[in-house]
């Protein structure tokens, strides 16, 4: 019974009792936890771009590709490498890549809002892993995916060096 029912109880044990006085009747109950009727693994599952601890994949419009990490939400990362302002191989790239910049503009005009940007941009990463907070891991497996997959804007930036057999 929900908390606050014992008067509910005790209104049920005065009328059992009004009706059939011979009749003994024990009442008794116990708190059940709510994992025995919904299963504990039925919690909101967090989109792939505001978990944290990412590696992450950036293909542009044009085919080229790179592969980063962040510690912090994959969306905040993101937003980073959409300004102009912060200097890395995304960002010089998507300022630079025609194609890029022409589909841009024909999905959203002259003059897209920064909300459309941020989506439009969004569209070309995607998470290769998630959940990786431990600042080595991480680094290593990003150094795995970048030998692996040989992306053309990581040839600048220097990654571990890692040897697959």
């Amino acid at each position: 019974l929900p908390i606050g029912s014992q008067d509910f109880l005790g209104q049920i044990i005065n009328l059992v009792k009004k009706f059939t006085p011979e009749y003994k009747l024990n009442i008794c109950w116990k708190s059940e936890k709510l994992s025995k009727f919904y299963s504990p693994r039925l919690k909101l599952s967090i989109p792939e771009f505001e978990k944290t601890g990412s590696v992450y994949e950036f293909v542009c419009k044009c085919k080229i590709n790179y592969i980063g990490e962040t510690q912090r939400r994959l969306t905040t990362r993101i937003s980073e490498h959409n300004q102009r302002s912060n200097i890395g191989a995304i960002s010089d790239h998507i300022y630079s890549c025609q194609t890029y910049i022409d589909l841009l503009k024909e999905t959203h005009g002259d003059k897209p809002s920064p909300t459309n940007k941020i989506k439009f941009i969004t569209d070309c990463f995607k998470p290769i892993a998630t959940n990786l907070h431990s600042y080595n891991f991480r680094k290593d497996y990003e150094a795995i995916a970048i030998s692996l997959f040989k992306p053309p804007l990581n040839e600048q930036i220097k990654h571990r060096s890692v040897h697959i057999i």
